[in-house]
């Protein structure tokens, strides 16, 4: 395939973090264009993902969504941890725990426990599939001390792509949604370390997306967002359009009282609708994306 060529992945993250998601996931991959899933190791509902979706869905690229910043961490609990309490739950939540990890980034003690988490997340999702990309939980990959460590980790588990969530600006796509001012904090933020970040030497065999889309948007790519998205963009090479589609179900626990209040929303159904919507999947062929995922494009002849 041509390297002028514009290639599309429609991505879920948060796969197995709740059954909502996993209902949201599978159902997005068999009605509608969604090709690929981050997947967290620590989720309430990885058991049940692992046991349908790959299944279900085997046309999915799936990656490690790494999480240091909601939940319970995948490696044992320890005394005097810099990342966990006594009870394994992550100390530092949310978008806040963002500027936190940032700060700790100067401890050789703190990098060390958080390789030492990323490693056991990788592991365990290995048991069950293979990895073609690392993203995470509100990004926290693209601070500097965190993505070395994670560039290592790629490496090692041979894991071909990495995020860069840097998005450009769309300004029509404002019309149909304000983006709030946290999610235009985060946007800020992200765009200097995603600009950071990629002037870093890559290792051999890693690579990651040119163009992403989903930080100002984040919870609100609707089918008139996505549709003003996909009919404005210009730029060739790789792009990743990232939402979170969740649909009503039973839930046995939550993952944190957050995500108890997040899935209370009506959020993931219209993201579910955007991506299943027929006149999204016109508009993407129309325009001449390739729809496909990170483990077709670390193929020989991929891209």
């Amino acid at each position: 395939m041509p390297d002028e060529q514009r290639y599309l992945i429609v991505h879920s993250d948060e796969g197995a973090v709740q059954r909502a998601y996993n209902k949201g996931i599978l159902r997005s991959a068999l009605d509608g264009c969604l090709s690929s899933v981050s997947v967290c190791a620590n989720g309430a509902a990885l058991d049940e993902f692992m046991g349908e979706i790959p299944v279900q869905c085997p046309q999915l690229g799936m990656g490690v969504h790494v999480i240091l910043n909601e939940g319970s961490a995948v490696s044992a609990p320890k005394k005097s941890s810099r990342i966990m309490g006594p009870d394994g739950r992550f100390l530092y939540t949310g978008a806040k725990g963002f500027a936190q990890l940032f700060f700790l980034g100067a401890s050789h003690n703190f990098r060390e426990e958080v390789k030492n988490e990323i490693r056991a997340q990788i592991l365990l999702l290995l048991e069950h599939t293979k990895l073609d990309h690392l993203s995470a939980h509100f990004h926290i990959h693209m601070l500097p001390r965190i993505f070395d460590i994670c560039l290592s980790l790629a490496e090692e588990y041979k894991i071909p792509f990495i995020r860069i969530p840097q998005e450009p600006v769309i300004w029509s796509s404002y019309k149909h949604h304000m983006p709030s001012l946290p999610h235009l904090a985060q946007y800020a933020q992200l765009s200097f370390w995603s600009r950071w970040n990629k002037r870093k030497r890559l290792p051999a065999g890693i690579r990651c997306n040119d163009v992403f889309y989903g930080v100002a948007h984040c919870t609100a790519m609707t089918v008139p967002v996505v549709s003003e998205i996909l009919s404005r963009h210009r730029k060739e090479g790789i792009v990743e359009m990232l939402f979170h589609p969740f649909l009503p179900c039973e839930e046995p626990f939550y993952m944190s009282e957050a995500r108890r209040k997040e899935l209370a929303t009506d959020h993931g159904f219209y993201e579910y609708e955007a991506i299943s919507s027929p006149a999204v999947r016109r508009l993407i062929d129309e325009k001449g994306f390739v729809l496909t995922n990170y483990r077709e494009l670390s193929q020989p002849g991929g891209r």
